[in-house]
């Protein structure tokens, strides 16, 4: 699935998305890990939220659009497309 990250700068395809706290920060990010067995230093960062709870709610989104599907096709005028979803981070 592709995703859009908070501040529009990356457009990533990602496998393996999870939450860090940046204790720094005192804010919740949700990564994009760059391997398997990466970690929060070899990932890319697509949003931060103020709490846990609300990085918890956008995965939720993002599961559930996974569950929907990535991708769809559309017969319009008797021609097939496919159109692909890109996620859009949420700002809060």
């Amino acid at each position: 699935m592709w995703f859009r990250s908070q501040d529009k700068k990356s457009l990533v395809e990602s496998k393996r998305l999870g939450i860090e706290e940046d204790i720094k920060n005192n804010k919740f990010a949700i990564i994009n890990y760059i391997s398997w067995n990466g970690t929060a230093e070899d990932a890319d960062v697509l949003g931060k939220y103020d709490t846990e709870e609300r990085a918890l709610r956008v995965l939720d989104t993002i599961q559930q659009k996974l569950i929907d599907g990535a991708s769809k096709d559309v017969i319009a005028n008797g021609t097939r497309y496919s159109k692909q979803f890109v996620f859009q981070m949420p700002q809060k």
